[in-house]
């Protein structure tokens, strides 16, 4: 009797632990909008939030409301459009800018491992609406295509990237012109 209600409990504890990811301590040190054509625009504010399971930062400015926090293997964030216009983020053109400043190519949600590489369609985010996402390197995703096939993801960060500056790159279009938000944060714990 015992075993029948020991094993599945220990299978649940095992498989949920195997998909908790493990959320990096971090700070942002600046959030710097830049924009392609010259107009007024308000500083990005960044508080970080009160959360006693990971470190969640809220970004916001005139334009937008973004709350990022980093996982193993990627950047998550919300965004919430607070404009009246419909706003569209580049894939092609977003960007995370690793510890040792290499530029890396970015894939998001959808984006099927094996096609890692092809062209990245722009999300549309309508007035009041907002976009669930994540920043994930490309090259971080090893795909085998032999044998049974799979995929095997590299982590953000190692123990050497530790107290050092990475940034994340989204860039936002609004009538034609783009907003380049630029978050630069530091790793606090690996």
């Amino acid at each position: 009797m015992k075993k029948t209600i020991l094993f599945p409990l220990a299978l649940v504890l095992f498989v949920s632990c195997g998909f908790i990811p493990y959320c990096y301590d971090f700070s942002v040190l600046d959030v710097q909008r830049h924009c392609s054509a010259p107009e007024s625009s308000s500083p990005v504010a960044a508080a970080r939030e009160p959360d006693t399971t990971a470190t969640r930062y809220r970004l916001s400015d005139s334009l937008v409301d973004i709350r990022l926090f980093i996982t193993t293997y990627q950047i998550e964030f919300t965004l919430r459009n607070k404009t009246g216009r419909t706003l569209r983020v580049d894939w092609e053109k977003a960007a995370y800018v690793n510890t040792r400043g290499a530029r890396k190519r970015v894939i998001h949600k959808g984006i099927i491992f094996a096609q890692k590489e092809v062209f990245q369609r722009p999300s549309l985010v309508g007035k009041g609406e907002t976009l669930s996402e994540y920043l994930l390197p490309s090259e971080n995703v090893n795909v085998y295509l032999y044998g049974s096939g799979g995929w095997s993801m590299l982590p953000l960060f190692s123990n050497p990237d530790l107290g050092k500056t990475a940034r994340a790159i989204i860039p936002i279009e609004i009538d034609g012109v783009v907003h380049e938000y630029i978050v630069r944060f530091v790793i606090k714990s690996v």
